[in-house]
Protein backbone atom coordinates (compact mmCIF):
# COMPACT_ATOMS: atom_id res chain seq x y z
CA UNK A 1 0.00 0.00 0.00
CA UNK A 2 1.27 3.10 -0.76
CA UNK A 3 0.57 4.69 2.19
CA UNK A 4 3.75 3.30 3.96
CA UNK A 5 6.09 3.56 0.66
CA UNK A 6 7.26 6.90 0.79
CA UNK A 7 8.51 7.80 3.70
CA UNK A 8 7.52 11.16 5.72
CA UNK A 9 10.54 13.30 4.78
CA UNK A 10 9.92 12.47 1.04
CA UNK A 11 8.61 15.43 -1.37
CA UNK A 12 4.78 14.91 -2.23
CA UNK A 13 4.76 12.73 -5.62
CA UNK A 14 3.38 15.24 -7.99
CA UNK A 15 0.29 12.63 -8.98
CA UNK A 16 -1.07 12.44 -5.14
CA UNK A 17 -2.34 16.00 -5.85
CA UNK A 18 -2.85 15.53 -9.60
CA UNK A 19 -5.07 12.69 -8.65
CA UNK A 20 -7.14 14.68 -5.91
CA UNK A 21 -8.06 17.37 -8.16
CA UNK A 22 -8.94 14.51 -10.83
CA UNK A 23 -11.25 13.02 -8.05
CA UNK A 24 -13.01 15.99 -6.83
CA UNK A 25 -16.46 16.16 -6.58
CA UNK A 26 -16.75 12.45 -8.07
CA UNK A 27 -19.80 9.55 -6.79
CA UNK A 28 -17.83 7.15 -7.97
CA UNK A 29 -14.45 6.76 -5.36
CA UNK A 30 -15.15 2.72 -4.93
CA UNK A 31 -14.85 2.26 -8.48
CA UNK A 32 -11.70 4.72 -9.07
CA UNK A 33 -10.13 3.04 -6.07
CA UNK A 34 -10.66 -0.15 -7.93
CA UNK A 35 -9.46 1.13 -11.29
CA UNK A 36 -5.95 2.30 -9.11
CA UNK A 37 -5.68 -1.26 -7.52
CA UNK A 38 -5.94 -2.59 -10.82
CA UNK A 39 -3.47 -0.45 -12.06
CA UNK A 40 -0.97 -2.02 -9.41
CA UNK A 41 -0.42 -5.17 -11.35
CA UNK A 42 -2.01 -5.00 -14.97
CA UNK A 43 0.94 -2.71 -16.53
CA UNK A 44 3.27 -5.88 -15.14
CA UNK A 45 1.05 -8.17 -17.61
CA UNK A 46 2.38 -5.75 -20.23
CA UNK A 47 5.67 -5.33 -19.50
CA UNK A 48 5.49 -9.05 -19.44
CA UNK A 49 4.05 -9.91 -22.73
CA UNK A 50 5.73 -6.70 -24.56
CA UNK A 51 8.74 -6.82 -23.01
CA UNK A 52 10.85 -3.28 -23.73
CA UNK A 53 12.41 -0.07 -22.39
CA UNK A 54 9.48 2.24 -23.65
CA UNK A 55 6.82 -0.32 -22.50
CA UNK A 56 7.91 -0.49 -18.70
CA UNK A 57 8.65 3.24 -18.20
CA UNK A 58 4.93 3.98 -19.72
CA UNK A 59 3.32 0.93 -17.41
CA UNK A 60 5.35 2.04 -14.61
CA UNK A 61 3.82 5.55 -14.73
CA UNK A 62 0.24 3.98 -15.04
CA UNK A 63 1.58 2.00 -11.93
CA UNK A 64 1.84 5.46 -10.36
CA UNK A 65 -0.82 6.88 -11.38
CA UNK A 66 -2.61 3.31 -9.53
CA UNK A 67 -0.92 3.82 -6.48
CA UNK A 68 -2.36 8.19 -6.49
CA UNK A 69 -5.99 6.69 -7.07
CA UNK A 70 -5.59 3.91 -4.37
CA UNK A 71 -4.66 6.47 -1.78
CA UNK A 72 -6.63 9.20 -2.93
CA UNK A 73 -9.93 7.23 -3.18
CA UNK A 74 -9.62 4.71 -0.28
CA UNK A 75 -8.77 6.76 2.21
CA UNK A 76 -10.89 9.02 1.12
CA UNK A 77 -13.73 6.74 0.96
CA UNK A 78 -12.61 4.95 4.62
CA UNK A 79 -12.96 8.65 6.11
CA UNK A 80 -16.43 8.99 4.97
CA UNK A 81 -17.43 5.65 5.64
CA UNK A 82 -16.28 4.69 9.00
CA UNK A 83 -18.15 5.92 12.02
CA UNK A 84 -15.72 9.33 13.58
CA UNK A 85 -15.11 7.17 16.81
CA UNK A 86 -13.62 4.31 15.33
CA UNK A 87 -11.82 5.96 12.26
CA UNK A 88 -8.49 5.75 14.40
CA UNK A 89 -8.52 2.18 14.60
CA UNK A 90 -10.07 1.23 11.17
CA UNK A 91 -6.58 3.24 10.01
CA UNK A 92 -4.46 1.48 12.36
CA UNK A 93 -5.90 -1.70 11.28
CA UNK A 94 -5.33 -0.60 7.91
CA UNK A 95 -1.90 -0.08 8.09
CA UNK A 96 -1.69 -3.61 9.93
CA UNK A 97 -2.67 -5.44 6.40
CA UNK A 98 -0.66 -3.70 4.16
CA UNK A 99 2.34 -4.63 6.52
CA UNK A 100 1.16 -7.90 6.32
CA UNK A 101 0.77 -7.97 2.92
CA UNK A 102 3.84 -6.41 1.84
CA UNK A 103 5.78 -9.13 3.50
CA UNK A 104 3.64 -11.72 2.13
CA UNK A 105 4.96 -10.67 -1.00
CA UNK A 106 8.32 -10.32 -0.06
CA UNK A 107 8.14 -13.88 0.61
CA UNK A 108 6.11 -15.18 -2.42
CA UNK A 109 7.25 -13.25 -5.25
CA UNK A 110 10.69 -15.06 -4.86
CA UNK A 111 9.65 -18.39 -4.98
CA UNK A 112 7.25 -17.74 -7.85
CA UNK A 113 10.09 -16.34 -9.65
CA UNK A 114 12.24 -19.27 -8.94
CA UNK A 115 9.23 -21.83 -10.33
CA UNK A 116 8.67 -19.58 -13.36
CA UNK A 117 11.03 -17.37 -15.74
CA UNK A 118 11.11 -13.74 -15.33
CA UNK A 119 8.63 -12.90 -17.56
CA UNK A 120 5.74 -15.22 -16.84
CA UNK A 121 6.47 -14.16 -13.43
CA UNK A 122 5.39 -11.20 -14.39
CA UNK A 123 2.07 -12.25 -15.99
CA UNK A 124 1.17 -14.43 -13.41
CA UNK A 125 1.46 -11.54 -10.19
CA UNK A 126 0.27 -8.68 -12.63
CA UNK A 127 -3.02 -10.55 -13.03
CA UNK A 128 -3.48 -10.77 -8.95
CA UNK A 129 -4.76 -7.27 -8.25
CA UNK A 130 -7.39 -7.42 -11.59
CA UNK A 131 -8.96 -10.60 -10.78
CA UNK A 132 -9.07 -8.94 -7.30
CA UNK A 133 -11.04 -5.85 -8.52
CA UNK A 134 -13.08 -7.84 -10.78
CA UNK A 135 -14.27 -10.54 -8.28
CA UNK A 136 -15.08 -7.37 -5.98
CA UNK A 137 -16.41 -5.17 -8.48
CA UNK A 138 -20.14 -5.68 -7.07
CA UNK A 139 -19.25 -4.46 -3.29
CA UNK A 140 -17.25 -1.43 -4.51
CA UNK A 141 -20.14 -0.64 -6.90
CA UNK A 142 -22.53 -1.14 -3.60
CA UNK A 143 -19.79 0.95 -1.87
CA UNK A 144 -20.65 3.91 -4.25
CA UNK A 145 -24.23 3.44 -4.08
CA UNK A 146 -24.25 4.33 -0.28
CA UNK A 147 -21.86 7.28 -0.42
CA UNK A 148 -24.53 8.33 -3.39
CA UNK A 149 -27.28 8.46 -1.05
CA UNK A 150 -25.03 10.07 1.32
CA UNK A 151 -24.23 12.86 -0.82
CA UNK A 152 -27.74 13.93 -1.87
CA UNK A 153 -28.63 13.59 2.44
CA UNK A 154 -25.54 15.83 2.42
CA UNK A 155 -26.62 18.26 -0.42
CA UNK A 156 -30.17 18.28 1.73
CA UNK A 157 -28.59 19.59 5.19
CA UNK A 158 -26.64 22.01 3.36
CA UNK A 159 -29.48 23.59 2.05
CA UNK A 160 -31.01 24.22 5.55
CA UNK A 161 -30.12 27.66 6.76
CA UNK A 162 -29.80 26.48 10.16
CA UNK A 163 -27.42 23.79 9.48
CA UNK A 164 -25.55 25.88 6.76
CA UNK A 165 -23.22 27.29 8.96
CA UNK A 166 -21.79 24.34 10.46
CA UNK A 167 -18.43 22.01 9.40
CA UNK A 168 -18.97 19.50 6.69
CA UNK A 169 -17.47 16.75 8.61
CA UNK A 170 -20.20 17.28 11.58
CA UNK A 171 -22.67 17.40 8.94
CA UNK A 172 -20.83 13.99 6.96
CA UNK A 173 -21.68 12.21 10.44
CA UNK A 174 -24.78 13.59 10.73
CA UNK A 175 -26.01 11.51 7.46
CA UNK A 176 -25.17 8.51 8.84
CA UNK A 177 -27.52 9.36 11.99
CA UNK A 178 -30.77 10.57 9.89
CA UNK A 179 -33.43 8.48 9.66
CA UNK A 180 -36.42 8.05 6.76
CA UNK A 181 -39.85 8.47 7.73
CA UNK A 182 -42.92 8.42 5.08
CA UNK A 183 -46.30 10.10 6.37
CA UNK A 184 -49.22 9.86 3.86
CA UNK A 185 -51.11 12.94 2.64
CA UNK A 186 -53.75 14.04 5.77
CA UNK A 187 -51.58 12.16 8.51
CA UNK A 188 -50.18 14.41 11.53
CA UNK A 189 -46.20 14.09 11.89
CA UNK A 190 -46.71 15.86 15.78
CA UNK A 191 -49.82 17.59 16.90
CA UNK A 192 -49.38 20.62 19.64
CA UNK A 193 -48.45 19.78 23.02
CA UNK A 194 -46.28 16.34 22.05
CA UNK A 195 -43.13 16.32 23.44
CA UNK A 196 -40.11 17.38 21.06
CA UNK A 197 -38.02 14.87 20.29
CA UNK A 198 -37.06 15.03 16.71
CA UNK A 199 -36.05 17.48 14.22
CA UNK A 200 -37.20 16.86 10.24
CA UNK A 201 -36.26 18.03 6.91
CA UNK A 202 -38.80 18.06 4.33
CA UNK A 203 -37.43 15.64 1.33
CA UNK A 204 -40.52 15.51 -1.03
CA UNK A 205 -44.03 16.57 -0.75
CA UNK A 206 -45.70 19.28 1.37
CA UNK A 207 -46.78 19.95 5.36
CA UNK A 208 -48.89 22.63 6.54
CA UNK A 209 -47.62 23.66 10.38
CA UNK A 210 -51.04 24.47 12.72
CA UNK A 211 -51.06 26.70 15.93
CA UNK A 212 -53.70 26.63 17.95
CA UNK A 213 -56.52 25.80 15.18
CA UNK A 214 -55.04 27.53 12.47
CA UNK A 215 -52.85 27.34 9.48
CA UNK A 216 -49.68 29.32 9.95
CA UNK A 217 -47.31 28.20 7.37
CA UNK A 218 -46.74 25.90 4.86
CA UNK A 219 -43.24 23.67 3.75
CA UNK A 220 -41.95 22.17 0.93
CA UNK A 221 -38.41 20.29 0.10
CA UNK A 222 -35.48 21.56 1.84
CA UNK A 223 -37.39 23.18 4.92
CA UNK A 224 -36.84 21.98 8.56
CA UNK A 225 -39.04 21.89 11.02
CA UNK A 226 -39.31 20.50 14.80
CA UNK A 227 -36.24 22.65 16.07
CA UNK A 228 -37.58 25.33 18.33
CA UNK A 229 -39.23 22.21 20.50
CA UNK A 230 -35.92 20.81 20.83
CA UNK A 231 -33.72 24.18 21.60
CA UNK A 232 -36.13 25.92 23.98
CA UNK A 233 -37.15 22.47 25.51
CA UNK A 234 -40.61 23.03 25.52
CA UNK A 235 -43.80 20.73 24.52
CA UNK A 236 -44.71 21.51 20.80
CA UNK A 237 -46.87 24.41 20.48
CA UNK A 238 -47.99 23.50 16.85
CA UNK A 239 -49.40 20.77 14.53
CA UNK A 240 -47.89 19.73 11.07
CA UNK A 241 -49.37 17.47 9.12
CA UNK A 242 -49.02 16.41 5.90
CA UNK A 243 -50.56 18.20 2.66
CA UNK A 244 -49.06 15.42 -0.04
CA UNK A 245 -47.30 12.22 0.49
CA UNK A 246 -44.71 13.07 2.90
CA UNK A 247 -41.08 11.80 2.56
CA UNK A 248 -38.68 12.89 5.59
CA UNK A 249 -35.20 12.90 7.10
CA UNK A 250 -35.50 12.80 10.86
CA UNK A 251 -32.58 13.38 13.61
CA UNK A 252 -32.55 12.56 16.96
CA UNK A 253 -33.32 15.37 19.29
CA UNK A 254 -30.27 14.54 21.63
CA UNK A 255 -28.14 14.26 18.47
CA UNK A 256 -29.36 17.36 16.90
CA UNK A 257 -28.53 19.55 20.01
CA UNK A 258 -24.88 17.83 19.93
CA UNK A 259 -24.10 18.89 16.43
CA UNK A 260 -25.89 23.19 17.07
CA UNK A 261 -23.80 23.19 20.18
CA UNK A 262 -20.55 21.60 19.54
CA UNK A 263 -18.99 24.74 17.49
CA UNK A 264 -19.25 28.02 18.11
CA UNK A 265 -20.76 28.93 14.73
CA UNK A 266 -23.00 26.29 15.53
CA UNK A 267 -23.96 27.77 18.36
CA UNK A 268 -24.52 31.70 16.45
CA UNK A 269 -27.19 29.99 14.22
CA UNK A 270 -28.83 28.50 16.15
CA UNK A 271 -29.68 31.93 18.29
CA UNK A 272 -30.16 33.79 15.37
CA UNK A 273 -32.59 30.74 13.65
CA UNK A 274 -34.70 30.67 17.02
CA UNK A 275 -35.21 34.31 16.21
CA UNK A 276 -35.91 34.62 12.64
CA UNK A 277 -38.56 31.57 13.32
CA UNK A 278 -40.22 32.98 16.28
CA UNK A 279 -40.37 36.58 14.13
CA UNK A 280 -42.03 34.18 11.40
CA UNK A 281 -44.85 32.85 13.26
CA UNK A 282 -45.59 35.39 15.52
CA UNK A 283 -49.35 36.41 15.50
CA UNK A 284 -50.51 39.54 13.95
CA UNK A 285 -51.74 41.82 16.83
CA UNK A 286 -54.59 40.60 18.88
CA UNK A 287 -54.89 41.24 22.46
CA UNK A 288 -57.14 37.83 22.09
CA UNK A 289 -54.12 35.70 20.18
CA UNK A 290 -52.01 33.28 21.87
CA UNK A 291 -47.87 33.98 22.34
CA UNK A 292 -45.90 32.68 19.09
CA UNK A 293 -46.07 28.87 18.62
CA UNK A 294 -43.52 26.99 19.00
CA UNK A 295 -42.58 23.85 16.87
Amino acid sequence: MSGCSTPPSAPEPWWRPAAAAFLVGTRRLAAWFGLGAALWGAPLVVIGLLPSATSALVMLAAVGAGNALVDVGGFTLIARIAPANVLARVFGLLESVVALSVGLGALLTPAIMDALDLRTSLVVLGFLTPTAVALSWRRLRALDAVIVGRDDELALLRGVPLLDALPLPALETVTRQLEHVLVPAGETVFRQGDLGDRFYVVVNGRAEVVGDGRAIASLGPGESFGEIALLRRVPRTATVRALEDLRLESLRGDRFLALLTGSPRGQAATTAHVDEMLDRFAPRPDPGAPGPPTR
